[in-house]
């Protein structure tokens, strides 16, 4: 097994053991190990760290026969991957999987597209296990005060009381301690990309100039859009063979979507980008928000289209209107002078 530059590898597997009358969970045919000595500077490098072991790591796996005392039992459960001191499990990976349901039609996929989304949710949670070391590493926290504040206004967005809020969670069978963890976690994170991704951001004074001029006395309508998008991503200092084969692939993600194919589908189980699982959804943006790459293709399209293939720094894009809206009212820009 390669590793990659900076990293340290090792495989690691960890089996709880259950009566040969317990049915054993599947085990999935990959397996990714990795321990990070150094965090990248960017977050954006994190999804180029991780690739599955060859099958000669999987043919060397210890069975539960190969141990004296041990035979018909079998595995209850297993280590898919190992981020420092993070362990992941199979079953925290398919409880992950199980909650794209109501999202993505997981009965109807064949072995294929469930191992393809397995593999992207995989790689989004060691992301996020990643970035998640990184921030413990650099003393972001946050604390109860913060975390009941994002509670509370979750519950107000949807209409609850906080106390309302946790009766929801448990109904749909999570427990509550474990939502706030998670909640805790995506604000973790966000601070962490505030620290390390928005804080390289450099805005000029002919950044904000240009930003006045533009929003001062704008027009009382304006169409939002709400957008999603597909990636298929290339490496920065790819070869000319790897660009070609990635826009052969944006290709025929593209003829797919021509063809009928449902967006959302598409991008859990092709799309490179970090919230592939969730359709790629951008959320709605005014024409201020929208990458300058993608609002000329924006604003030809109607809601529900599909654009053609953008090519960015990051790869290639198909970018969809979901939908469409216009608000009123001007930007108000008020100027602050030292």
């Amino acid at each position: 097994m390669s590793c990659p530059a900076g990293y340290s590898c090792r495989v690691s597997l960890t089996f709880v053991l259950s009566h040969p009358s317990q049915k054993a969970s599947r085990s999935m045919p990959f397996l990714h190990v990795l321990t990070s000595r150094r965090p990248p500077a960017l977050l954006a490098a994190l999804l180029m760290a991780f690739a599955p072991l060859s099958p000669t790591v999987a043919q060397n796996e210890p069975t539960a026969g190969t141990n004296p005392g041990m035979e018909g039992f079998q595995p209850l459960d297993r280590i898919v991957a190992v981020v420092n001191d993070r362990v992941i499990t199979q079953r925290e990976l398919e409880a992950e999987i199980a909650k794209l349901g109501g999202q993505l039609d997981l009965a109807s996929m064949g072995p294929d597209e469930r191992q393809r989304l397995a593999e992207r949710v995989l790689d989004r949670m060691i992301t996020e296990a990643t970035m998640l070391e990184r921030a413990k590493q650099i003393g972001i926290q946050i604390d109860d005060t913060r975390l009941n504040q994002a509670l509370g206004g979750i519950a107000s967005r949807n209409g609850m009381n906080l106390s309302q809020l946790r009766q929801a969670v448990i109904q749909q069978g999570q427990g509550w301690a474990d939502f706030r963890d998670g909640i805790r976690e995506q604000m973790v994170i966000e601070e962490l990309q505030k620290r390390e991704v928005y804080g390289q951001i450099n805005v000029s004074d002919r950044d904000v100039d240009e930003y006045i001029e533009q929003n001062t006395g704008a027009s009382a309508q304006q169409t939002e859009y709400r957008l999603a998008q597909i990636l298929v991503s290339v490496p920065e200092n790819a070869s000319p063979e790897a660009i070609e084969s990635a826009r052969q692939r944006a290709e025929s993600i593209r003829d797919e979507l021509r063809d009928g194919a449902d967006f959302s589908r598409v991008s859990a189980e092709r799309s490179d980008a970090l919230n592939a699982e969730e359709g790629g959804d951008l959320g709605w943006r005014d024409p201020s928000r929208i990458p300058s790459l993608f609002l000329p293709a924006v604003q030809e399209l109607e809601a529900g289209e599909v654009s053609d293939i953008i090519r960015s720094p990051n790869g290639f894009h198909l970018v969809k209107v979901v939908d469409t809206r216009t608000t009123t009212g001007g930007a108000d820009v008020t100027q602050y002078r030292a």
